[in-house]
Order: structure tokens, then sequence, then C-alpha cells
């Protein structure tokens, strides 16, 4: 993390270690680098990307048990912030939850929430703070640009199978794909392998009948769906087996397999969340310049990585659309480029939050939310977040003599860091 007129650093691997546990992840995700035999294409790393279970998914579970133990701490479920009090170093709280009005004193308050509706919580607090920092809410907001650039046609190649399809570890899904950055840091990106499975109909059939599960339908709504697959008995008997025998997601040839450049949004003041007149969300993004720089930069070397994949595991790649040109490839990202759904930033350290992510002027008021990140990185945010959701119950637990969750250097050896003015 960094602060204006100074720096702070932080090892984070215990809180990560904390999620592990949570969801089951006895080993960690991978990071290596990649000998890539084209010096142009300069570094390169292999990372695997980790797919939670949908029942721990945005849940810091332990760490919410944990802080559900301090004495005076309650959950409250199913509510709404209608007032909020800064006098004295408690917080009062007029609390909606389920038609009920109730009135909470607290020592913290977690706003978890997503980066929109973060942004407008932390405005209302701002009103009822006074902050002259109202005016900065929602600048600089930011997402990864989503990219298609060509097309996959595996084969028989077991060997790019084996390298690219995810794999099963415990509960969740382990997926694969290459970080891409230039030689200044300054632009990042991953190249990724998309599997369209709702393009087959037998894949989305077996999508049904996952989501009826989880929705905990009737087992006769279930069979009924189970029957429509029944044609594809074959089938589903591979998947079944790759699945619980090589504890691999098995890919049928019929699924387009969609090589993808997703880029770090550059942070531009022009990329922004505001406020009307009336309160309501107005949102300004757009592909800007740099972003097509980004692209174009990282775009080389991505074509570079999937021409010596090529060659290397004997598959086709065929170019999605005309981007054969500097001028294809621009208008390509223009018609083509999608957010990844991984809005981010509107908070700024050090000017809204601290870096400890509690909201300036309010000390006890902690942020845990993609509104706090300040570029998008090159993961999906939901182990971070959950990653800061243990933080800040360490910090709120040791703010009131309880020992720190994770196992690590105490907090009492460790210098306070102070509010940043």
């Amino acid at each position: 993390m960094a602060l204006s007129g100074n720096s702070t650093s932080e090892d984070l691997a215990p809180y990560f270690d904390a999620v592990e546990a949570d969801v089951g992840l006895e080993e960690s995700p991978r990071n290596d680098r990649v000998f890539v035999s084209d010096g142009a294409i300069g570094d390169c790393r292999l990372s695997e990307t980790v797919v939670l279970p949908g029942r721990v998914r945005n849940l810091a579970a332990s760490a919410l048990e944990f802080l559900r133990g301090t004495k005076s701490c309650a959950i409250i479920c199913d509510s709404e912030i209608t007032h909020f009090d800064q006098g004295g170093p408690r917080r009062r709280l007029g609390v909606l939850s389920r038609g009920k009005r109730i009135d909470v004193v607290c020592d913290g308050l977690f706003l978890c929430a997503g980066t929109i509706d973060t942004l407008l919580l932390v405005r209302r607090l701002g009103s009822a703070l006074h902050s002259s920092r109202m005016h900065s809410i929602g600048a600089n907001v930011h997402d990864h640009i989503s990219m298609p650039i060509g097309e996959v046609a595996i084969g028989e190649s077991r060997a790019f199978q084996e390298f690219l399809f995810p794999t099963f570890r415990g509960n969740c899904i382990v997926g694969k794909r290459l970080e891409l950055e230039s030689a200044d840091d300054s632009m990042r990106g991953v190249l990724h392998f998309q599997f369209r499975f709702d393009d087959s109909p037998l894949y989305r059939q077996i999508k049904r009948i996952l989501a009826l599960r989880q929705q905990r339908a009737g087992s006769i709504e279930i069979l009924w769906a189970m029957t429509k697959a029944s044609p594809h008995i074959f089938e589903l008997c591979r998947i079944g087996y790759v699945r619980f025998v090589n504890n691999r997601l098995h890919v049928s040839r019929n699924v387009p397999v969609i090589a993808t450049l997703d880029v770090e949004s550059t942070c531009c003041g022009d990329n922004k969340v505001e406020f009307n007149e009336f309160g309501d969300v107005v949102m300004s993004w757009d592909v800007r310049r740099d972003d097509e720089v980004a692209f174009e930069r990282l775009y080389e070397r991505a074509r570079a990585i999937l021409l010596e994949l090529a060659e290397k595991y004997r598959v086709r790649i065929k170019p999605l659309g005309d981007i054969s040109t500097f001028e294809g490839r621009l208008d390509h990202l223009r018609r083509e480029a999608t957010d990844a759904y991984h809005l981010g930033g509107g908070l700024a350290l050090g000017e809204l939050i601290d870096d400890r992510l509690r909201l300036i002027g309010a000390e006890n008021v902690y942020v845990i939310s993609s509104a706090v990140f300040q570029r998008p990185g090159l993961a999906n945010p939901t182990m971070s977040l959950m990653a800061l959701a243990h933080r800040c119950v360490d910090d709120l637990c040791f703010e009131l003599g309880r020992m720190p969750k994770c196992e690590r250097q105490s907090r009492a050896d460790q210098p306070r860091r102070g509010v940043p003015s």
C-alpha cells in the first residue's frame, strides 16, 4: 500500500492463508515463471486462479464467527442504514431491518458491498460527517477490459488439455492464465482461455441441474431436468469419469475455447461515478487512449505466446476479426471489448480511506469493498476481499483488546500507523 507523502507495506499472506483454510483449499495457488523462447515477449508467469464454491464466495466465514464471539457483537442481515451519528468515540446507527427500526451503538462498523453501493454508503456517511472530501468520492474507477482475440481448436492434443483445462482441488475449480506486464510495470494484463459452455446444449442442461440443486429444488424437478440430459449419456459418463478420476474438468470438442486478453484499465479522471441532485448514480466510462496503448503493447506479447503454444502443442488458433494491422486491432477493441465485471476504485487511499481501510473522519468505520482498490490488479477480486475482511476483523479485535485471529507478529510489537491528514 502507498500513501501520499509516506509509504507502508504489510504482508497479507496470513490472511490469504486464513481464506484458503475457510474454503478448504489445502494447496495455495501457484505462480511460476514460464520460459518463453521469444525474447521480445519479456517476463511471463503462469498463474492459477481459483473459483470458489458459491456457498463460501464473498463470505469470510471464520472471520465473522470469530467476531461474533466478541462481547456485545451482533451481525444484522437484510438491513439498511437510515441514520448515522458521528458524536463521540462510538457510533450510533439507525438501522431498518426487515421492517423494524433498530438503534445500534457500535465500536466498529464494516461497510461490505459492491463498488457502486459502497460509494453510495460512503457518500451518505460523508454527509453526516460534513466531510470536505465529498467531491472526490467516485473518482478514478477502474476495471479489466476484456477482449477475445482468438479461437482455439484443441483437437486431440492431450498435452494441451493437461496444460489448459481447469482442475478440481477440494471444492474449488482451479484454472490457469498467463500474466503479462510491460517492462516498467505500468501496463498489466492476463491471457486466459474462456470455455463457452452455454454454446453446448449438454452443458447448458448440466448448469440447469446444478442451479436447481443450489436453489434446493424438489427431487422431482431435479430428476425431470436430468432426463433431458439422458440423450447424452455417454458424454455424461465421460464428464463424470474425468471429474472424479482425473480431478479435471472435461471439455467436449464442440465447446468453443476463446483466447481472451484482459487488460487493466488505466486510472483516469474521466472514468468516474458521480451523483446527480437526486442522489442517483451517473457513471462515466469509456475506453481511453491509454487503454488502447496498453492493449496494443500487451496484444503483441499475447500473440507471440499464442503462436508459441500453437507450435508446441500442435493446436490451431484462429484470430477473431481483422487484427493483422494496428488500425484493425483498435477497431476490434472498440467494437468487441467488454468489462470483466470487476469494477473497483472510487475511494482514494490517503484522501478518503487510510491504510487500515478506515473511513477518514470516522476511524472505526471500515470499508471492505473493491472500491478501496487503487488499480485493478491481475486477479479476480473475491479472495482479496475475503483476505481484507480477515485483516479488518484482526484490527478491530486488537482495538477491543482481543488476540488477533491470524498467527503473525503481534500488533503490540508494531508501531501504530496514524491517520493521514
